[in-house]
């Protein structure tokens, strides 16, 4: 089982990209964030981070009322259930599919 930390930086591998950590405290806990250059980066959660994720690996997408399923040449598929909420369940297809490409590589 991988870290969600391993997580992004598998993904961010399978893209080419470098990410940078940063730690801080935030109302009394302490938090962990993936930044590329000066942005966060948080492809589960934000659309753009995921979209652009999406582009630079080429990844197919299918939309349904009920699942995202998403597809890389060479890749397995992920496919995830939208309960409700289709944005969501895109970005957690197109970052699973990036991080088994990640794992892929050499």
């Amino acid at each position: 089982m991988t870290t969600n930390r391993e997580q992004h930086e598998l993904a961010a591998r399978a893209a080419g990209l470098l990410l940078l950590w940063k730690t801080g405290s935030c109302k009394g806990g302490e938090f962990e964030a993936a930044f590329v250059g000066d942005q966060p980066w948080r492809p589960k959660e934000d659309d753009g981070d995921a979209f652009r994720l999406s582009v630079m690996l080429h990844m197919d997408f299918t939309l349904s009322g009920r699942h995202a399923a998403v597809a890389q040449a060479g890749c397995s598929l992920a496919q995830e259930f939208c309960n409700g909420d289709t944005y969501a369940a895109a970005r957690l297809a197109i970052f699973r599919v990036a991080v088994e490409i990640g794992k892929a590589m050499p």
